[in-house]
């Protein structure tokens, strides 16, 4: 959920906005939109409340069937919305965010357990339209071409990893672009070239039954659709090379952050040893659990005074991002503390191959035009443009930031 969503007061004399373009975040599944002069606001979809509205209405005409209530639902009515806390009755996410075909107009991909959809919402008339949606549709990080209004995504693909694919200016025709036994992701098309993206890119570990149980180093691809000619821009076998952007003047962008191998960062030893510590008690737990289910089943009556299990909704301490899975309790206590390690770190290098670290802590940024930067730590949503830093909003557990 979002925390307190007003910008910081100014102190001292006022500086001017270091960017007038609508700014979006996504956080738990939701979107917020921010102008140059309003505060973070959640953006309420249409479409979403019509999904609500038709779920409410057959949930009622059968309820008999049920009895009414929650009271047999194995997920609970409030954990739907998102991946937190809401009062909707099925899972909605926003999945992604971007610029609408015309200017002052998002666009931004809708997802249910069963439908995915891609909307217009035009920012001055309050209105939204639906440009398509079908059944399994799934996609994630959009991004706009600013000349042909194309707009480029990645899809998952059966048996796991990503593919490229580009949706026409109005929705419509959906190509994908890459294959192989890999995961492409947040791509970015590069200003001044019509067909040509710069992307993500890591290979599958897979298990001997051919299941993904990991990936390799992310590194960055250039990738030109209509030759199909691919080159690698950055590469290191030890390190994840993130969300690339170039600017008008070749400047690369990304973040940069240690690779910890397929299977994700090792525990620290105390783990072990507190996992080996814990085990009896766990047994023992686990033991009265599976009694007390047996006892409520057969006759009704609990063994644990307590109530036993409680269901509960997503985990709001856990975040994953770029194929990591952060803990957010790991930040507890300290608002001002970044989500993200110090060492996942937002880098601009020239094209001479010289590096600037512009921020650590990084989990997501954009690139505006202007060369106004937008990131978040998971906690802050922060602008960075010609050395200086603007703190305009908090929001939890914020992993997508986009100019729209």
């Amino acid at each position: 959920m979002a925390a307190d969503l007003s910008p910081p007061q100014a102190s001292g004399t006022l500086r001017p906005r270091m960017s007038d373009r609508t700014l979006a975040a996504l956080a738990e599944g939701r979107l917020y939109l921010k102008d140059g002069t309003d505060h973070l606001q959640r953006h309420e979809s249409d479409f979403a409340q019509e999904i609500l509205d038709r779920h409410l209405r057959m949930a009622q005409k059968h309820a008999w069937k049920g009895g009414g209530g929650d009271e047999g639902s194995m997920i609970p009515r409030n954990s739907l919305w998102g991946r937190g806390e809401g009062d909707s009755t099925i899972p909605i996410v926003v999945s992604s965010v971007a610029p609408g075909e015309e200017g002052g107009h998002v666009a931004y991909l809708l997802e249910t357990e069963s439908v995915g959809g891609l909307l217009d919402y035009e920012l001055a008339a309050k209105h939204e339209r639906r440009l398509f949606h079908r059944e399994g549709f799934r996609a994630g990080n959009l991004d706009r071409h600013p000349e042909t209004r194309k707009l480029v995504c990645s899809v998952p693909v059966p048996g796991g990893g990503s593919n490229l694919a580009v949706i026409e200016p109005d929705g419509r025709d959906l190509r994908e672009a890459t294959e192989g036994d890999s995961f492409d992701d947040a791509p970015s098309w590069i200003p001044g070239e019509e067909f040509t993206v710069v992307f993500q890119s890591a290979g599958l570990a897979r298990s001997r039954e051919g299941q993904v149980s990991g990936l390799g180093p992310f590194a960055i691809e250039r990738l030109d659709f209509r030759t199909g000619e691919m080159e690698t821009l950055r590469s290191n076998p030890q390190v994840d090379f993130l969300q690339p952007h170039l600017d008008t003047e070749g400047n690369l962008y990304y973040i940069r952050r240690p690779y910890d191998g397929p299977r994700g960062p090792r525990p620290p030893w105390t783990s072990t040893v507190k996992d080996v510590l814990l085990f009896p008690v766990r047994l023992v737990r686990a033991l009265l659990h599976f009694l007390d289910a047996f006892s409520r089943f057969f006759s009704q009556k609990p063994l644990l005074s307590a109530g036993g299990p409680q269901q509960e909704g997503p985990d709001r301490n856990q975040l994953w991002i770029h194929g990591r899975l952060l803990e957010m309790k790991n930040a507890e206590g300290d608002e001002g503390k970044s989500l993200a390690p110090s060492d996942w770190q937002l880098i601009r290098a020239t094209s001479e191959g010289s590096e600037t670290v512009l921020a650590k802590g990084v989990l997501a940024y954009d690139l505006a035009p202007d060369g106004t930067l937008a990131y978040t730590n998971g906690r802050h949503l922060t602008l960075l443009k010609d050395g200086r830093k603007e703190k305009v909003a908090d929001l939890s557990l914020a992993d997508t930031v986009k100019w729209v």
